[in-house]
C-alpha cells in the first residue's frame, strides 16, 4: 500500500513490515521490522512510501511522539546536560522516552536500567548499564556491559540493597563515561506513597542527575 509522508502506522506485534521508502520508530531509520507479540511500535513515514504489514495496525495522522519530546532534546543539547534521570509511573513512556534520547542525541550515550522489574538491558531481579551510539528501536537491543543483581523484582522493602546497587552503578560510570557521554536512566515505576518517594529521592541524592524529566 502507498503511505503518505506525515502518516504514522501503529504496528501491533506479532507483525512483519517491510518499507521502500523513508520511516522511523523512536528517531531510528527502519527498512525491514519485525515486531514482537504484546508489542506496538509507532512507525512514521517520514516520505512518501510503500510499506507491506502483515499484522494488525492502525494508520493516524501526524507523529505520535509528543512536541516536548522534540523540545527536550534541543534543550539537552543546548544546555549541556549530561546525566538524565526520567521518573514516572510503570508504563508511562519512561523507555521510550529513553529510546528517543538515545536516537536523537549526539554521541555516545550510556543507558542505566534500574528497573529491577521490567529490565531491558539487564535481567529482572538485575541493575544494568550499556551503551550505544543510537539506531535503536528498543533499550533492550543494548547490550550489558556491567550491572548489579539486587535479587528482588521489587524495591519495596529491599530499598537498603537497591540504594546500594544505584551507588555501585554510579561509580562504575565514572570509569566508563568520557567527555560529552551522555547518561540515560530509566527507573521504576514505584513513585506513589512516603516510601516510593522517599526511594527515588535518595537515587536522586547519589546519582546527582543534571536534569530530572518527569
Amino acid at each position: 500500500m502507498r503511505v503518505e509522508a506525515g502518516t504514522t502506522l501503529l504496528v501491533e506485534g506479532k507483525a512483519e513490515v517491510r518499507i521502500q521508502g523513508k520511516a522511523e520508530v523512536f528517531g531510528c531509520p527502519i527498512e525491514n521490522l519485525t515486531v514482537s507479540e504484546g508489542k506496538i511500535l509507532p512507525i512514521y513515514i517520514l516520505e512518501d512510501s510503500d510499506v507491506d504489514v502483515e499484522g494488525s495496525y492502525i494508520a493516524v495522522r501526524g507523529s505520535t511522539i509528543p512536541e516536548s519530546w522534540n523540545k527536550l532534546v534541543k534543550k539537552i543539547e543546548k544546555e549541556e546536560y549530561s546525566k538524565i534521570f526520567l521518573f514516572g509511573d510503570t508504563d508511562s513512556g519512561k523507555s521510550s522516552l529513553a529510546t528517543y534520547l538515545a536516537n536523537k542525541l549526539e554521541g555516545r550515550k550510556w543507558l542505566v536500567d534500574l528497573d529491577i522489574g521490567q529490565s531491558d538491558i539487564a535481567h529482572p531481579c538485575a541493575m544494568g548499564i550499556g551503551v550505544t551510539e543510537g539506531g535503536i528501536i528498543s533499550i533492550s537491543e543494548v547490550g550489558m556491559i556491567d550491572g548489579f543483581f539486587v535479587g528482588t523484582i521489587t524495591p519495596t522493602g529491599r530499598e537498603a540493597r537497591c540504594l546500594r546497587g544505584v551507588a555501585s552503578i554510579t561509580a562504575k560510570l565514572e570509569g566508563l563515561a568520557r567527555g560529552k557521554d551522555k547518561i540515560i536512566i530509566d527507573t521504576t515505576g514505584w513513585i506513589k506513597g512516603k516510601r516510593a518517594r522517599e526511594y527515588k529521592l535518595a537515587k536522586i541524592e547519589i546519582l546527582k542527575p543534571d536534569i530530572i524529566i518527569c
